[in-house]
């Protein structure tokens, strides 16, 4: 699959909640490699494309928060 997105990598913040999962679902159709940092830690589908990092983006660390952001697009 050759789409706009495939192969881009991709952060949401809060994807695991109503309308970032949506967001996560989107890109993971088109083709994208996405993070989700999210506090509440439930992954709700699995994907090869898909890493889910359980953190609360308001309170997480400039050191930890950039390695979660190191390679994306």
């Amino acid at each position: 699959m050759n789409t706009m997105f495939s192969g881009t990598r991709i952060v949401i913040t809060g994807g695991g909640g109503f309308v970032g999962s949506h967001l996560v679902d989107a890109f993971l159709k088109e083709g994208a490699q996405v993070t989700v940092i999210d506090k509440l830690g439930k992954e709700r589908i699995q994907h090869q494309n898909l890493t889910f990092e359980v953190e609360d983006i308001a309170k997480v660390s400039l050191e930890r928060l950039s390695s979660i952001l190191k390679g994306q697009d």
